[in-house]
């Protein structure tokens, strides 16, 4: 069955006409957050929480920060609100349905210490309960929605000065993935056909530590297929001794231009054990000058390989429903 029957039959929400979307709902990701007023006190650290495909947006701003800022940011997947925090950290809880249970928690925590915070989402409780909340539009999974959820916050903090990135390369990111989309979709499609009935490795350089995580979500949630990632160097200290229980893998590594000598040279290694240990390699080099626009590459890359891998799968790729029913099991017993 050809690509075009495959969607026409599992596609039932359009997933992919989202997907193609998605460098318009960036910008106007970035003009919400732009639009956004706060009164921003001396912030040393800014802290970001969330889950899932919300939750993404702090670890892309963590390990962006990481290379480009002065202000350190740290991220929370759960509960714990750590003693370090204090008046002089940005809290940014990030929630597109506005109602997940782990960031209202530590919200709640928040609001006792008088400790800034900004709320990100498309409405519910985190909407009536933060004063402080970007508002973005509704009507989508969390993971359809990043480019609403980052860039918001991304615009938010370069208006009050705290973002490293200059708005020309904002634009240089997102005009990358609708410059490259067509030719994307063609690499997405072959690597589709590569990790279909395989298990998916995403291996990554570690500026691209981020898009890897990025790929076995997309994977994990639009697929329904399990997928593993790591990166170089540090898998050349544990992971790469290992090659038992893999049963069907197919590695792809993920790779920025001008690489230094040394990671070149530790990657043609592992392209050696891989093929050595006898199963399929498939190497992407992302493009882009900047972090920025090579991350937003390899993100969406992922993304529609991830697509596409569904319809091999012949899943409809928007339900995740064992995820509903865990919400609906916690409501239940907790």
């Amino acid at each position: 069955m050809g690509w075009e029957k495959l969607i026409s039959k599992y596609d039932k929400s359009d997933y992919l006409g989202k997907i193609e979307g998605f460098p318009k709902q960036c910008i106007e990701g970035w003009k919400i957050g732009k639009k956004f007023k706060f009164k921003k006190p001396q912030i040393e650290k800014i802290f970001v929480v969330g889950m899932g495909g919300s939750g993404y947006v702090g670890e892309m701003l963590q390990k962006t920060f990481f290379r480009e800022s002065k202000i350190p940011v740290f991220i929370e997947h759960g509960y714990i609100l750590p003693k370090f925090v204090d008046r002089k950290t940005l809290f940014i809880i990030v929630s597109y349905s506005g109602n997940t249970e782990e960031p209202l928690s530590i919200f709640n925590k928040l609001k006792k210490k008088g400790i800034p915070t900004i709320g990100v989402s498309s409405g519910g409780k985190l909407k009536k309960i933060c004063k402080n909340c970007i508002v973005i539009p509704s009507g989508l999974q969390p993971r359809q929605a990043t480019g609403y959820l980052f860039f918001s916050t991304l615009g938010a903090l370069h208006k009050m000065g705290l973002s490293p990135f200059k708005e020309k390369e904002v634009f240089e990111a997102i005009d990358l993935m609708a410059k490259e989309q067509k030719a994307i979709t063609l690499k997405a499609k072959a690597l589709a056909k590569s990790l279909h009935g395989k298990l998916p490795v995403i291996d990554a350089t570690e500026s691209l530590h981020v898009s890897a995580i990025r790929w076995q979500t997309e994977i994990n949630e639009i697929a329904k297929s399990y997928c593993h990632w790591n990166i170089l160097p540090e898998l050349q200290h544990n992971e790469i001794n290992a090659s038992l229980g893999l049963g069907k893998a197919h590695f792809v590594f993920l790779r920025t231009p001008k690489e230094n000598k040394k990671i070149q040279t530790r990657i043609q290694f592992m392209k050696r054990r891989v093929k050595g240990i006898g199963f399929g390699l498939t190497e992407v080099e992302v493009k882009g000058k900047g972090i920025l626009s090579q991350i937003w590459y390899a993100n969406y890359l992922g993304s529609l390989t991830a697509f596409y891998l569904s319809m091999l799968n012949k899943l409809d790729p928007t339900p995740v429903t064992i995820i509903e029913s865990l919400k609906s099991y916690l409501k239940k017993n907790v």
